[in-house]
């Protein structure tokens, strides 16, 4: 449906700006309107049932039939990416040190849109719907629902997330000590007892 494949609508700028165009100016108005054609806005999907690290099937295209894991939700284009599937190869150049031109194949997932992937039901195998359902304790669970669908309770992959690289001091980084040092302190800040407070916060920070 309309609502699950994201609705695409005409660029209306370039038409009306068409329109304005004189009538004598065949060629100009002609070629508005072919860019406001081609030119299109995506709108994205709003309910995503589909998550990163979910096993779906693809449902329609040329690789219909292979079950995969998703590797990636792209929704800015509402497309996932499938472990193995839908691969796209690419030529990269590298030159070598002698001056010679090296050319690698790199080969790397192609997106899929979403209404051509389904997930499997957990206990029959088969590409299945989903309903939002709330457990008794409210937790908001994936039910699946269809032809092939047992009813069961699709779980929710773990969040992957990237754990930040450990940072390494260069030989440009101020060092912790200097960027703690005091250069400025006002003559009322100075006499005052939150000074002392900041300055025994400092001393523990260098001494930690």
């Amino acid at each position: 449906s309309g609502k699950e494949r994201g609705t695409v609508l005409p660029a209306c700028r370039l038409g009306q700006e068409a329109l304005r165009v004189p009538k004598m100016d065949r060629l100009r108005q002609v070629e508005l309107l072919k860019r406001a054609k081609l030119k299109r806005v995506l709108q994205k999907i709003d309910r995503w049932t589909i998550l990163q690290g979910d096993e779906v099937m693809v449902t329609s295209g040329k690789e219909k039939g292979r079950t995969g894991i998703v590797k990636e939700v792209v929704r800015k284009t509402n497309q996932v990416k499938v472990e193995g599937l839908n691969l796209i190869s690419k030529s990269v150049k590298s030159q070598l040190p002698d001056g010679s031109v090296q050319v690698h194949q790199l080969t790397r997932e192609g997106g899929v849109h979403v209404s051509n992937v389904s997930l499997l039901d957990p206990i029959t195998r088969k590409p299945v719907r989903v309903s939002m359902r709330f457990l008794e304790n409210g937790e908001k669970v994936r039910i699946s629902k269809g032809k092939f669908a047992s009813g069961a309770v699709i779980p929710k992959p773990p969040i992957q997330r990237r754990s930040p690289s450990p940072y390494t001091m260069g030989p440009k980084d101020t060092p912790i000590a200097e960027a703690l040092k005091v250069t400025y302190v006002p003559p009322s800040f100075a006499q005052s007892s939150y000074s002392t407070l900041v300055d025994s916060q400092l001393r523990a920070l260098r001494e930690h």
